[in-house]
């Protein structure tokens, strides 16, 4: 509004959990592009948040880190990182693989990031790549991946990221702002 006293800042800014449904109902009436909408999206800052979830996540299990990055896309921004990977013959190794995979998808909860802004995550990559880890080691009585298990242990996982992760939230908005605040890459 012209009568605003800061031009600069919103008094009244529009609620989180109303921005995402308001963007992709732009996106479909095609009254916005994708560039747009990234860059109403807060897409940036999900990113970081979801990024800063896994690098933690590691870290706090014992994992060395090299480097993380996020980089635009078409409509969002996208993430990727550089890590040692745990000793998958283990176990303990295969738990903290899979924590440090479930990180990003609870980070975005324990920051409280509403499902609806989130137009361009995907947890289904992180599900992904813990079932990859999972698969080889828990087989049912034919040979194939016992899925049942695989679920529970991937829940079980959930629950202890998020735990941890809300434990050190105060860790993770620094890393997210960290990762936002880098040009490139962190390393």
């Amino acid at each position: 509004a012209p009568n605003r006293t800061d031009a600069a800042q919103r008094s009244n800014p529009c609620p989180l959990d109303k921005r995402g449904p308001i963007i992709l109902t732009l996106l479909d009436m095609e009254m916005i592009q994708r560039g747009d909408a990234l860059r109403v999206s807060n897409s940036r800052w999900i990113t970081a948040v979801h990024e800063a979830g896994h690098l933690l996540t590691h870290i706090l299990s014992g994992g060395q880190v090299n480097y993380v990055s996020i980089q635009p896309t078409d409509y969002c921004y996208e993430g990727g990182a550089n890590a040692e990977y745990f000793d998958l013959s283990t176990e303990d190794g295969r738990r903290k693989e899979c924590m440090t995979a479930l990180g990003g998808a609870a980070a975005a909860q324990v920051m409280r990031i509403p499902n609806a802004i989130r137009i361009c995550y995907d947890a289904s990559k992180d599900y992904q790549r813990c079932d990859d880890v999972l698969s080889p080691y828990y087989l049912d009585a034919d040979g194939f991946p016992d899925t049942e298990r695989i679920e529970a242990i991937q829940e079980s996982v959930f629950s202890e990221v998020l735990t941890v992760l809300d434990e050190h939230r105060q860790e993770l908005m620094k890393l997210a702002n960290l990762i936002l605040s880098s040009e490139d890459r962190l390393q």
